[in-house]
């Protein structure tokens, strides 16, 4: 796999081989599923798609092709709202826009029984997912996964009420920056997930105009952004005011990558 250019090939070998011994059968059973696994590895099929699960947090989550795979990196953010949580702040609810697979939701509302959440995507698998992980987790009581996407939440959901906390790993990529991710990623993952625009911040612009209508005065959003747009967010919130930065964070790997806003309407 090293001579194909796969990224941590070792990795990939002792997931699979972890994998195979899964099944109940013989050896050369075992062995020609192995490297039949390993061909669509080689072939750059991302590792979580042909596992079908992944590890996130304290959960593992099934995976199915084209959902956005979960990065660690995102592990930190949960880090983040949960300390946050710890404060005095009454927040029982939230809703995710882009959910995915639900690792974001979910270990949320794992860590955290006393929330309630939606989840949407425009996705319809990663709907599906999400849905498939909350049952398998429990969950399903505690989340309301939805087929749409912000705008059309906003009209279509006037009864559900509003939210104390919104949460976002938003498609951030530049469209022009597409060509220039790994195979893995920009051939196999949705680019609902991936193109944010002509600067990659397209969607969370969309997020920041329709979400003023659904959450509650003082509600805290947090978002997952590419390390080059913490330091545009004072210029795009010139264009929404009701908006206040509260904090921009590190991710594991020490990059500025995550943004915490506040939603004060004048």
């Amino acid at each position: 796999m090293i001579e194909k250019g796969i990224e941590s090939p070792e990795v990939s070998i002792k997931e699979i081989n972890k994998y195979v011994q899964k099944f109940d059968c013989n050896l050369q059973e075992q062995t020609k599923l192995f490297e039949k696994l390993c061909k669509q590895r080689i072939e750059r099929t991302p590792l979580q798609y042909i596992i079908g699960e992944w590890d996130f947090r304290y959960l593992n989550l099934q995976m199915k092709p084209s959902v956005f795979i979960p990065r660690p990196e995102t592990e930190s953010l949960i880090e983040y709202i949960n300390e946050y949580l710890m404060r005095p702040n009454n927040i029982s609810n939230f809703i995710e826009i882009g959910c995915g697979s639900g690792a974001i939701s979910l270990s949320l509302l794992h860590e955290n029984p006393q929330l309630s959440a939606v989840a949407i995507d425009k996705l319809k698998d990663a709907v599906d997912l999400t849905q498939t992980n909350a049952e398998r987790f429990e969950l399903k009581d505690r989340i309301n996964v939805q087929y749409t996407d912000i705008k059309n939440f906003k009209i279509n959901n006037k009864d559900i009420g509003k939210f104390d906390m919104l949460v976002s790993n938003p498609p951030y990529i530049p469209t022009n920056e597409i060509k220039t991710l790994h195979s893995e990623v920009k051939d196999h993952e949705s680019m609902f997930a991936l193109d944010g625009g002509q600067d990659g911040l397209d969607t969370f612009r969309e997020i920041l105009h329709h979400s003023r209508f659904i959450m509650n005065n003082n509600s805290s959003l947090w978002f997952e952004l590419s390390e080059q747009h913490p330091k545009q967010i004072p210029d795009v919130l010139k264009d929404f005011p009701m908006y206040k930065l509260m904090g921009i964070y590190k991710d594991c790997y020490n990059v500025d990558r995550f943004v915490n806003l506040r939603y004060v309407p004048e």
